[in-house]
């Protein structure tokens, strides 16, 4: 089962703003409270969100508030999606976009109006990262419920007198002999490493290292030396703005990270920032396949739009912990790659030739990080309490139950349980 990604952008209606953040801050209290989101009965959303944009000034003008509205679903069709979404939560679906330009109302308001608004402002991303990829969420969800019971068949039976095999083979009986999950004798694909795809990567990657080295020198003479950054500690960055962002996170063990940029001009800065998005874009699909991105083990879903005539960038990210663990691990681990692609917008911590300085500046990225990053309204997760480790061991476990383990194999899987 693939996993897709949506995006819908629709101008909010002038001084309505006010009233649509209040709907969507309702919902989101009822979701902390456990209560069923209407669309949950669709069972292929993994997470969602909707966030306000606000006014934004350009060269050109003024572009008006937008609400944007993310999904990260199985299947392919974004427009069947939609169709689904409006068919199944239809009153939600009318609360929210009643505050919004040109939404059809009265007798012009139908199933397929509905639908039709939302499938004419969707907008594609530019980058999408799935950190535990084919994987549906009924997969995702029938996993963690193996697991569960397999360590209850641990925790319930004494297994001490017996090698690791052996415990795997009773564990084996007792599954087999529970209908819920006969699903399990049947294998499911466990995505691996596209190595054929990698070694054409590095075949077109070779020819063009001379090419990169020369853009990161002309980067170095015509931007980034006059190039200013935001140039601001953590503590300096505005109370209230901070009361916002935190308002909607840390109540689960994941947390959405929405962040709104502006992209610097000029011809060397687009030609990078469309060359590390293009490898970032493959690489995830072909090499970051076991929940890492570029070595940071918390991202579920993740996405880079262009927005505005290649004037804004919108990064949304759905990852486990808190918000200064998710970047800390984003500086360790992947502080060039960070400095690759965000070294082209404005405000960024001072970079040089293209991947050096930028995000190591630690305190002036996590500063940076804040100032530019919006209110989400609202965000679901259908499983808020499984890490993206966790999605991807389930898997392990699953595909491993009924295989021929020897016993140090056997004494792996038990661990893993």
């Amino acid at each position: 089962m693939n996993q897709s990604e949506l995006n819908v952008f629709v101008n909010i209606q002038q001084g309505k703003r006010d009233q649509l953040e209040s709907v969507l801050r309702a919902y989101q209290l009822e979701w902390r409270a456990n209560k069923v989101m209407p669309f949950e009965a669709l069972k292929t959303i993994h997470f969602c969100r909707w966030a306000v944009i606000p006014t934004l000034i350009t060269d050109q003008g003024e572009i008006p508030e937008r609400l944007t509205f993310e999904s990260n679903f199985d299947g392919d069709s974004k427009e069947v999606h939609i169709t689904q979404l409006c068919n199944i939560a239809p009153e939600m679906v009318d609360s929210i976009y009643q505050y919004c330009e040109n939404y059809p109302e009265g007798e012009a308001l139908t199933p397929q109006s509905r639908a039709a608004f939302l499938i004419s402002h969707i907008h594609p991303s530019t980058v999408f990262f799935a950190g535990a990829p084919l994987r549906s969420l009924d997969r995702i969800l029938r996993e963690n419920k193996l697991r569960l019971a397999l360590r209850e068949c641990l925790n319930s039976n004494d297994y001490s007198n017996l090698s690791a095999g052996d415990v795997v083979v009773n564990l084996q009986k007792q599954i087999r002999n529970n209908a819920e999950f006969e699903w399990a004798q049947t294998k499911e694909k466990v995505p691996g490493t596209n190595y054929f795809k990698l070694f054409l990567f590095g075949l077109v990657m070779l020819p063009l290292i001379p090419f990169l080295l020369l853009l990161m020198v002309l980067l170095r003479i015509f931007c980034e030396r006059k190039e200013v950054p935001l140039g601001l500690e953590p503590g300096e960055v505005g109370l209230e703005h901070m009361k916002l962002l935190e308002q909607n996170e840390d109540y689960t063990f994941q947390n959405q990270f929405t962040q709104l940029l502006k992209l610097k001009p000029g011809l060397l800065r687009r030609i990078t920032l469309n060359f590390v998005l293009t490898a970032t874009e493959y690489l995830g699909k072909n090499l970051f396949d076991k929940g890492q991105l570029m070595g940071i083990p918390t991202i579920h879903f993740a996405r880079w739009i262009i927005l505005d005539d290649k004037k804004h960038m919108l990064f949304l990210s759905n990852f486990d912990g808190s918000w200064q663990q998710y970047l800390g691990d984003f500086i360790d681990k992947s502080g060039w790659g960070l400095t690759g692609i965000y070294s082209a917008t404005e405000g960024f911590p001072k970079s040089y030739f293209l991947f050096f300085g930028g995000a190591y500046n630690e305190e002036q990225f996590l500063a940076w990080s804040r100032y530019y990053q919006i209110p989400t309204q609202f965000w679901f997760s259908a499983y808020p309490n499984l890490s993206i480790k966790n999605v991807i061991n389930n898997s392990i476990i699953a595909h491993d139950l009924f295989s021929n383990l020897g016993e140090e194999k056997a004494q792996q899987f038990l661990n893993r349980i």
